[in-house]
Order: structure tokens, then C-alpha cells, then sequence
């Protein structure tokens, strides 16, 4: 796994200021955390 041992926040902003751009993307993205409120 890409991201694994990185917190939530830390992985959306690689993903949203890096790879986004790289495919010509101008958005956001939307993540869940599978352990929140646990």
C-alpha cells in the first residue's frame, strides 16, 4: 500500500497537491477514515 503507516491527512494532501495536478486535474478529493470514531 502506497500510503501505509501515513496518517489520513498527510496521504490527501500528497495525492491532492502532487498526483492531482500531474493528471490535469484541478479538484479535491474526499477521504474517510475507516477508524474514525473507534
Amino acid at each position: 500500500m502506497q500510503y501505509g503507516g501515513a496518517t489520513l491527512a498527510d496521504a490527501v494532501a500528497n495525492v491532492v497537491m502532487e498526483w492531482v495536478p500531474r493528471i490535469g486535474g484541478r479538484g479535491g478529493l474526499i477521504a474517510v477514515d475507516a477508524h474514525f470514531g473507534q
